[in-house]
């Protein structure tokens, strides 16, 4: 980490953009910032500032202080504050920073490692970084693409982890887009494959079976997708295409 003096920034101005911070004028306290020669500002005001800036979804502050102070000087920022972070910047369309969040807790996040807590944040920095590539590129690119980068994430964390569809309302979104584009869902029913697909993850695929089943048009079609799904897997946990079929209101068997 890089040597950080405060002589450039008078104690009263690091008073105003604390106080303003605190008092939830984000804004205000970012003005300040922006003023400030970048090594002139001690780590712990940024992190208490990145903290109440993802608290209130001030998603300019967090990208500013990413940009102009967390990358520059490298600083390690706790993996909770990153998930937050990350939440706020995909529901605000900052698309690209979740990728970034990740990338930089696995090169020296201060609490990486194994236990539940470290997991928790692992996984929940990859799913938004999956739901972040499928919002921004939800018409520019194919489903197959949006796939992709769900196996390379969430079908490798250790451990296997359930992988529910209702944590994925994006990518689930883009299944319906892929469906609109292809009625027939032959471009869907592809990525089942005919052969299997290897996978480590027993949910990833039973996942957008799921997806799949949200969006065909009928109970026709839904059996005709559970046929293609069934010629191929077996004994996969099928709880969220049955929650699915319940809830559209098919009479099928899973």
């Amino acid at each position: 980490m890089l040597a950080i003096t405060k002589r450039l920034m008078s104690s009263d101005v690091r008073s105003r953009m604390l106080l303003s911070s605190l008092n939830g004028d984000v804004a205000g306290a970012l003005a300040l910032l922006r003023q400030q020669q970048k090594t002139s500002v001690d780590v712990e005001l940024l992190h208490t500032m990145l903290a109440q800036a993802a608290a209130l979804a001030h998603v300019e502050t967090i990208a500013y202080m990413w940009y102009q102070h967390v990358m520059p000087r490298r600083l390690a920022v706790e993996g909770r504050l990153l998930c937050d972070m990350a939440g706020v910047a995909l529901h605000q369309d900052k698309l690209f920073l979740p990728a970034q969040f990740l990338l930089h807790h696995q090169a020296m996040g201060p609490d990486r490692g194994t236990s539940p807590e470290s997991e928790a944040v692992e996984f929940e920095l990859r799913r938004v970084k999956v739901e972040a590539f499928a919002r921004g590129t939800m018409h520019s690119t194919a489903l197959r693409e949006k796939w992709k980068v769900f196996l390379q994430e969430m079908d490798t964390l250790p451990g296997r982890p359930p992988l529910r569809l209702r944590d994925f309302p994006q990518l689930a979104k883009a299944v319906g887009v892929a469906a609109g584009q292809q009625p027939e869902l032959t471009g869907t029913l592809a990525l089942f494959g005919r052969q299997p697909v290897v996978v480590k993850n027993e949910w990833s695929l039973p996942l957008l079976l799921a997806g799949v089943l949200w969006h065909v048009p009928g109970p026709a079609q839904a059996r005709r997708v559970l046929a293609e799904f069934g010629q191929c897997y077996r004994g996969l946990p099928l709880v969220d295409a049955e929650l699915v079929i319940k809830r559209r209101g098919f009479e099928i068997n899973v």
